[in-house]
């Protein structure tokens, strides 16, 4: 499925965020982080960043912590 994923935006717009989760249902932090430096970029971070559940897995990591600050979420 997430290869299918990948190739998703080429046809349609799939939120980074999207991406995201699905890498961290995978436990693949180092993708999450990547595609949420990637959203950061492009300014189509989520809005529940700080607060959705689903981001958890990542609360502890030094480049989430400075994606927040970033953001003024921190």
């Amino acid at each position: 499925m997430l290869g299918n994923m990948r190739t998703w935006p080429k046809e349609r717009y799939v939120a980074p965020s999207e991406l995201v989760k699905a890498y961290l249902a995978l436990g693949d932090k180092e993708q999450a982080l990547l595609g949420l430096e990637k959203a950061d970029a492009t300014r189509s971070f989520p809005n529940t960043l700080k607060v959705d559940a689903e981001f958890d897995p990542l609360r502890e990591e030094p480049r989430f912590q400075g994606i927040l600050k970033k953001l003024g979420l921190d």
